[in-house]
């Protein structure tokens, strides 16, 4: 069971490499290694180890690119979490999990990503007899359209929302002292490769007020140890354990890759009494 640091980490092991074994294409692979991370990150960050073990073959396979940034925050979380453990200076720390960080800042480049989080679109529902009708062959094309707005813009908002996280995590830690703004444009720069992303970091680092650099003896950075970042929690569902995580995470994705063979005209079948949700800001 997934139990905060009493998760059976053996046994979550075990069961992931038997998935790994049951499973051998690339696709497959990446999942069950993200899902083994997203276990592990969950448990309280109990083996930071493993995250990064995982979250580092995860993104070695292909991978939805939602997983891949998260798998990125996963990954930079267990850097910080274990230099903190192991009482190490914070400046250290924290320029190994930024390059983590600024890495999957870089992923999100690869994404058509808008600057703003997008207005999630209406979906009308629609009862119109006969199904043979003009008017009905309308109203199936107009959802159909309407499917296809909405569906990419839930993309776009949850593409939005990790690429806000990654930022947030770099702004956490760069504006904690000791501040060190040189350091962090040195590294975004070498990273990123993008003048326009890096001035686009620096300022949300200004106006967080961390545009300069500290001593690096301060007490700050021998004495304080790194706080660890604040999980990301689901809820239990039906109190399914890690073990279940993991299988089901798995089935949830062969599952969606059968619905997506179905074709659009079953999709707009299935979905045909979809409402509209109000936009989240």
């Amino acid at each position: 069971m997934r139990s905060g640091k009493k998760t059976p980490t053996e046994k979550v092991e075990g069961r992931g490499g038997e998935l790994l074994e049951e499973h051998p294409s690339p696709e497959e692979q990446g999942r069950i290694h993200y899902q083994l991370a997203h276990v592990h990150a969950q448990s309280a960050q109990k083996d930071p180890e493993l995250v990064i073990e995982h979250a580092q073959r995860a993104l070695g396979f292909p991978l939805d690119p939602a997983l891949r940034l998260r798998a990125y925050v996963y990954w930079g979380d267990a850097v910080r979490i274990l230099h903190g453990r192991k009482k190490a200076p914070y400046a250290e720390g924290r320029r190994l999990a930024a390059r983590v960080y600024l890495e999957g800042l870089k992923e999100t480049q690869r994404y058509r990503i808008p600057e703003k989080r997008p207005t999630l679109p209406g979906v009308d529902a629609f009862d119109i007899m006969p199904e043979n009708s003009a008017d009905h062959r309308e109203a199936v094309e107009r959802h159909e359209r309407q499917m296809a707005a909405r569906k990419q813009a839930e993309i776009d908002e949850t593409l939005w929302e990790y690429r806000r996280v990654i930022v947030g995590q770099i702004v956490e830690m760069y504006t904690h002292e000791p501040l060190a703004a040189t350091e962090l444009r040195d590294l975004a720069t070498r990273v990123l490769d993008s003048p326009a992303a890096v001035d686009a970091l620096m300022k949300v680092i200004e106006e967080n007020g961390g545009l300069k650099d500290d001593p690096m003896d301060t007490p700050a950075n021998t004495i304080v140890p790194f706080a660890e970042p604040r999980p990301w929690r689901l809820p239990a569902i039906f109190g399914i354990g890690a073990l279940g995580i993991v299988a089901a995470g798995l089935i949830v994705w062969v599952l969606q890759r059968g619905r997506r063979s179905l074709g659009p005209a079953r999709e707009v079948s299935a979905r045909r009494a979809t409402t509209a949700r109000p936009a989240s800001e």
